[in-house]
């Protein structure tokens, strides 16, 4: 780094000085990169930046892959390597926002953000960057390396980070995928592999749909989801759980928040075709499943189906029941935002009914948002029913 050339910086959240006294500061590419933000930068954003060398260029692809720091990882190559040309993917909605508005707040508003149920098959990209847990969804992670072969050029190279250092399996399935890989970083935070798409190869393809039955609300479903939608190939105890607590009307309107493949709010529809019922989810390929579902189960004159984790467009007051299953990473934001978003929705005397396996910090929520309500334990699960006064 010349005496001229400062250091691209990143700051997340609240930039005031009381907050930024709680903030985690962090220094990488030999101090070019300086990232601050309230939680720790995960070991792999420094890990795949130190991978990639000085020699990138031309198209490049992140994957979002529900981590925040992949937007920081999309933004920090940007300005780091200013030949290439980046793209930012996400399966999830609510992941895309904050990509989005972290972009916006560092002076990147064009960046290309992609959103989708599955990634560009186009052969397009150079590089494709992304990072994994070892306690991820194996079938979503086989899933996600056949796409990221299919997107690159023939030559392209995928770095990836997984945060083990005793894996075996990622390694296997990117051999089994891109046959060569490379470890080109190990360390106690886990490990770094490249692999090239090698000229003139092609890949076994799989099948990672699954389709299940299911019976809620006394009515028989037939259903299908894929890697990535939660609860994937069967029906969670949480959504039984709700199912046999909740008390949506016939003739009402319903709003299923976080529908994932869709079984409760489609068995609402097919108890009483006088019932409405919308269905929601931030995760794209469960809107996907969700709504083929819809058509498996014949409720398309009373389901619909729309991806977003938020439901501006609907009048406010206008719904007599919510039903919810959030999920819990984010601190519970996802949760607050439903019950809020729910609250909002509901008519007087409307009521919400919410499962969760984390029932202390839920109760104070919809305490705080909603008031008093009726608690019940089931199958592992607390499911609240609370009414809007």
């Amino acid at each position: 780094m010349t005496a001229q050339s400062a250091p691209f910086t990143i700051t997340l959240g609240d930039p005031s000085e009381s907050a930024r006294e709680r903030y985690h500061e962090g220094a990488f590419c030999d101090g070019r990169l300086l990232v601050a933000s309230p939680r720790e930068p995960s070991w792999s954003l420094g890990a795949l930046l130190d991978s990639l060398g000085e020699d990138v260029e031309r198209e490049v692809l992140v994957l979002g892959m529900g981590q925040w720091t992949q937007s920081v990882l999309a933004l920090a190559i940007e300005n780091l390597h200013p030949r290439a040309s980046v793209d930012f993917f996400s399966f999830e909605a609510f992941e895309q926002h904050r990509a989005m508005r972290t972009f916006r707040g560092h002076g990147s508003p064009g960046m290309r953000c992609i959103l989708g149920a599955d990634l560009p098959d186009e052969e397009r990209y150079d590089w494709v960057l992304l990072s994994l847990s070892r306690t991820g969804d194996k079938a979503f992670t086989g899933d996600c390396l056949r796409q990221v072969w299919s997107a690159l050029r023939t030559r392209g190279k995928v770095v990836l980070a997984i945060d083990s250092r005793r894996d075996q399996w990622v390694r296997k399935q990117v051999q089994e995928v891109f046959g060569d890989v490379t470890i080109v970083q190990s360390s106690e935070g886990g490990l770094v592999y490249v692999a090239r798409k090698k000229p003139g190869t092609q890949i076994r393809r799989r099948k990672y749909t699954r389709s299940f039955q299911a019976t809620l609300f006394d009515v028989d479903l037939e259903l299908e989801s894929r890697p990535g939608v939660f609860s994937h190939g069967e029906l969670d105890e949480g959504t039984l759980a709700l199912s046999e607590i909740a008390e949506p009307k016939p003739d009402g309107r319903i709003v299923d928040m976080g529908c994932g493949s869709g079984a409760i709010g489609i068995a609402a529809a097919r108890s009483s075709l006088w019932c409405r019922v919308l269905m929601v989810d931030s995760n794209l390929r469960a809107v996907q499943a969700a709504r083929r579902n819809v058509l498996r189960n014949h409720v398309t004159s009373n389901a619909l189906v729309l991806p977003g984790f938020h439901l501006g467009a609907v009048r406010e007051g206008s719904v007599d029941y919510v039903l919810a299953n959030p999920p819990y990473y984010g601190s519970f934001r996802i949760s607050e935002l439903f019950v809020r978003e729910a609250f909002r929705l509901l008519r007087s005397g409307g009521e919400l009914a919410l499962v969760t396996k984390a029932p202390d910090e839920h109760c104070l929520l919809l305490q705080e948002v909603f008031g008093d309500g009726e608690i019940f334990d089931r199958r592992g699960y607390t499911v609240f029913r609370v009414l809007k006064s």
